[in-house]
């Protein structure tokens, strides 16, 4: 990066509705920021504790809908002009990050992205997730949003698409599935990246034509024949050439993709034993 300030500016709670919902009509003040400060480059600070900082002190009557708790949650977008108002169409959206040991991280829940450093937005940028020099980074209040449970139905899910690995025969005669020691510890590293369901797992293989299996089984956390696997299940295709994968074009590669989709949101899964 060759700038060494960025800009943080929290937009009107109305705001979530129009630039990330798309539930109404953008209204002129929602582009308006309502607060704003700068931070350095370096800073490692939790986002949201960014933002606390920005609104300590201000007038929460400018804030429309209501106060915002201490840590809430916002949305985090990007913008490519450094002055507001921000053009609607030059907004971009933060939807995953890398952290600093190169795991890849999702909104824990939709839209909403509190636990980010401004650093991770950075490596998402270098990772190619944003398309923007996160320069300016815009942090919308959220409201009424809920909880998402403690252990994902994902994994379950994966095993039925067909990543085997996951799963060990238990019980009398071996008729009882159950997770492995290390689908559990998968799954727990999941649910601390934000990652719930298949979909997300394909929409981050799609951010790249094609990924080597060390790259992507560091990324996504998981060991290199896992990875393989959920890529042979997502109709990825290992060329001879230079050993990455890319996602297959034959009718049956795609008709492995359109089953993982027709699988999502964890719309089927084996039944897996209680420990």
């Amino acid at each position: 990066m060759t700038y060494a300030i960025r800009t943080i500016c929290v937009l009107p709670i109305d705001a979530f509705a129009s630039l990330i919902t798309k539930a109404q009509p953008v209204q002129p003040g929602h582009l308006i920021p309502i607060a704003s400060r700068t931070a350095p480059f370096n800073e490692e600070s939790p986002i949201f504790e960014l933002v606390d900082e920005v609104l300590a002190g201000h007038d929460e009557s400018h804030i429309s809908n209501g106060s915002i708790p201490h840590g809430g949650k916002f949305s985090l977008l990007v913008a490519v002009e450094r002055d507001a108002p921000f053009e609607n169409h030059a907004l971009e959206q933060v939807g995953m990050w890398e952290s600093e040991d190169e795991l890849v991280h999702f909104a824990p829940l939709p839209y909403a992205n509190d636990l980010a450093t401004l650093s991770d937005l950075d490596r998402a940028y270098s990772a190619g997730y944003l398309e923007n020099d996160p320069r300016v980074i815009l942090a919308i209040p959220m409201q009424g949003v809920g909880q998402v449970g403690p252990l994902p139905d994902l994994i379950s899910n994966l095993v039925w698409i067909g990543i085997g690995n996951l799963i060990a025969l238990v019980g009398v005669g071996g008729k009882e599935l159950r997770l492995t020691s290390k689908a559990r510890q998968i799954a727990q590293s999941f649910v601390k990246r934000g990652i719930y369901g298949s979909e997300t797992i394909r929409f981050w293989a799609a951010t790249r034509d094609e990924w080597t299996s060390t790259v992507a089984a560091k990324k996504l956390g998981v060991s290199v024949s896992t990875m393989e696997e959920i890529f042979d299940a997502l109709g990825y295709v290992k060329r001879f050439e230079d050993q990455t994968w890319r996602l297959g074009r034959p009718e049956k590669y795609a008709l492995r993709y359109q089953e993982w989709i027709d699988a999502e949101p964890s719309a089927r899964q084996l039944p897996l034993a209680d420990d």
